[in-house]
């Protein structure tokens, strides 16, 4: 539901790639919210103080649990859950024990290790996936992406989609017949042996050449790299290289919609 949401508001497509939501809007998965939330639901039930029947159930399925023989049942599915999160946090010493030193202390560990892992999972998941070969370039910190702010609201659509992979590029399309990675070639430039991916169309393709050298300053272009490319996509705080990059990346988008679509 709230990838769902985010696409939604961001007008992205409904198979757009999680972590691309995730690191434009700067925001965990609700489920670093619930697990944090259930540890510190747990720390109110081992609280020897509190006499509510719940926390009498608790030590009861704990018990039980502990000397069970078979844990494969439905029977501690909510007990096991708990007992796992200890586990990829690396506390099962509290776990074990049954006790802590500070509620207050125990929420805020759990919630700033879980979402200290799910940003290590992400960094692993762009550096490693071809699907994110051009965005890992440019996403280099986990944060909300301030282009959202100072982009002008005309351009604001085509920066995030080409960002996201929401286009029709080959490097995309490719992916949904099934094309291997590397045979995902221009169709405009037969002799290329570049991919035919954003950095071959903002830099590279010679179909775009007019518009090219309109928008974007010599020296991105007259040498294409990876450095280059970075720098350009990361102009945000020069605003007229930036408009003009929002323009040009709105030109590729109306060529392909003429030529492809």
């Amino acid at each position: 539901m709230q990838l769902k949401f985010f696409k939604t508001i961001l007008g992205l497509k409904s198979c757009t790639a999680s972590y691309f939501v995730y690191g434009e809007t700067g925001m965990t998965p609700l489920s670093v919210d619930i697990e944090a939330r259930m540890i510190s639901f747990w720390s109110s039930l081992i609280n020897p103080l509190n006499a509510k029947l719940s926390s009498t159930l608790y030590s009861i399925m704990l018990s039980n649990f502990m000397y069970a023989t078979n844990r494969n049942s439905n029977t501690f599915l909510w007990i096991e859950f708990v007992k796992n999160v200890f586990i990829k946090c690396g506390h099962m010493y509290i776990w074990d024990s049954q006790s802590f030193p500070n509620r207050q202390w125990l929420y805020a560990n759990f919630k700033q290790k879980l979402t200290d892992l799910f940003i290590y999972d992400f960094h692993a998941k762009i550096n490693n996936d071809s699907k994110y070969s051009n965005y890992r370039l440019v996403k280099t910190t986990f944060e909300f992406e301030n282009y959202f702010i100072k982009t002008p609201y005309q351009f604001l659509k085509f920066i995030n989609r080409f960002r996201t992979r929401n286009h029709r590029l080959p490097i995309e399309t490719g992916s949904w017949s099934g094309i291997k990675y590397v045979e995902r070639k221009c169709p405009l430039c037969k002799c290329s042996s570049s991919i035919a991916d954003e950095f071959h169309y903002l830099l590279e393709c010679k179909s775009l050449e007019n518009n090219r050298k309109r928008f974007i300053d010599k020296k991105y272009y007259t040498n294409p790299n990876v450095i280059h490319f970075k720098s350009l996509m990361s102009c945000l705080n020069n605003h007229s290289r930036y408009i003009k990059l929002c323009k040009f990346i709105k030109a590729i988008y109306v060529f392909f919609r003429l030529t492809f679509i």
